[in-house]
């Protein structure tokens, strides 16, 4: 049950895309890891902004244009309260991608030079890993890529092997879009401080599964994106903290992120304005803040964990009786939680799985999922990722356990 006593059947009624039918068959969508779907209230929150205010933020003095600022503000103020931050914390960005990329150009590139270390895991998305690996090329820097242990999450103790008095940045998913376990990033943000490094996590993953606090953590960067917490695409979310204003550069320049310009000199606004050049994601700010806003009116964190976790189990359950398929992800064990499962065929190839399910409404995601380099460590070119979100039903699960069975 959600937190007003609304069950799941209910709660898919809100999302309108499952009213469609995909080749004559009801849509099950198993792929929310990679983008989840919208309820009513966030596209009508969208609509309502191009409808009846669109206008740009943080320049013109007339009704709409004022209200579009009051808005996008008070969406800032709904986000930073979601993660535990100040609201000028927070960087308004096009994506967790565009966040990381935001922390190289404005941080790293004035405080990694040659010999210094950069530490990644090695089952983080391309996002936080080419990012860094382009950079310690650029930079003569050294990238460390610590494995994770039998059950797929960064061991403390052997993270801190490959700490030094060079490292310079510690780069780490929170949650792995192909493992679905969850790294304690607060360790691994102590142990990282304590050698003075700073600590970016990628909490792409996370976000829509576990209440993250970036105070608790005391990570010094954190991102993630807004179509992956049932919002809009095109919007994502820089924490930037407050300590480190001082040490980040401006790398973006335009409309809506100056003080004052004369031929000779230019006086920026105060952080985080100033890092937001150009016209912002207005409509999807707006919808992001309905995001979240829906998650906290409709369901609590320890629900979705219990009820996708049931889910992953029954799933896993029925995959081993299949013969041919290997599960490649971590089967949730008595406190940890996931939402998704990764697995391969010895008979077919992940696309052609994928092709087949699709055929009767059913969507999973196929290919590396961003992660190539685990892949390659697991000899597998492919996999097929079922992830699932509040909105999947036992249903689901059963239909496609059952295409899989005929298949």
């Amino acid at each position: 049950m959600s937190k007003n006593g609304m069950n799941i059947k209910e709660l898919k009624k809100q999302f309108p895309i499952f009213e469609q039918k995909v080749n004559g068959y009801p849509l099950i969508y198993l792929d929310s890891v990679s983008t989840a779907q919208m309820p009513q209230i966030v596209i009508d929150a969208i609509v309502d902004y191009y409808s009846r205010y669109k206008s740009n933020v943080g320049r013109g003095v007339y009704t709409s244009a004022e209200r579009a600022t009051i808005e996008f503000e008070q969406a800032r103020a709904i986000i930073a309260q979601f993660i535990g931050a100040k609201k000028q914390e927070i960087v308004i960005t096009s994506g967790a991608t565009d966040g990381i990329n935001l922390v190289a150009r404005a941080w790293a590139q004035q405080h990694i030079g040659k010999g210094d270390e950069i530490i990644v895991s090695e089952i983080e998305h391309h996002s936080n890993f080419v990012v860094w690996q382009q950079l310690a090329i650029q930079k003569g820097a050294i990238l460390k890529i610590v494995p994770v242990n039998n059950y797929g999450v960064i061991d403390i103790e052997t993270f801190k092997t490959y700490l030094s008095d060079k490292t310079k940045l510690v780069a780490m998913i929170y949650t792995s879009n192909m493992l679905g376990t969850t790294n304690d990033v607060t360790q691994i943000t102590q142990a990282s401080h304590a050698v003075g490094a700073k600590v970016l996590i990628d909490a792409t993953q996370s976000v829509v599964h576990l209440q993250v606090d970036v105070k608790k953590i005391n990570c010094d960067f954190l991102v993630f994106s807004g179509h992956k917490l049932f919002g809009p695409t095109g919007v994502g979310v820089l924490y930037l903290k407050e300590a480190l204003f001082n040490q980040c550069d401006i790398t973006k320049f335009g409309g809506g992120m100056v003080y004052s310009v004369t031929d000779n000199q230019t006086s920026f606004k105060k952080v985080p304005h100033c890092f937001e050049a150009g016209t912002q994601p207005v409509a999807q700010v707006i919808g992001l803040a309905a995001a979240i806003q829906f998650i906290q009116k409709n369901v609590t964190y320890e629900q979705l964990q219990q009820y996708e976790t049931s889910l992953i189990r029954m799933l896993a359950q029925e995959l081993q009786t299949i013969d041919g398929i290997t599960i490649i992800s971590h089967v949730p064990q008595k406190e940890q939680f996931s939402n998704l499962i990764t697995f391969v065929s010895d008979k077919y190839h992940a696309h052609d799985i994928a092709a087949h399910l699709d055929q009767y409404g059913i969507a999973v995601r196929a290919g590396h999922h961003c992660v190539q380099p685990y892949h390659q460590k697991v000899g597998i070119n492919a996999s097929v990722r079922v992830s699932v979100a509040l909105y999947t039903t036992e249903q689901d699960i059963y239909e496609l356990v059952k295409i899989l069975k005929e298949l």
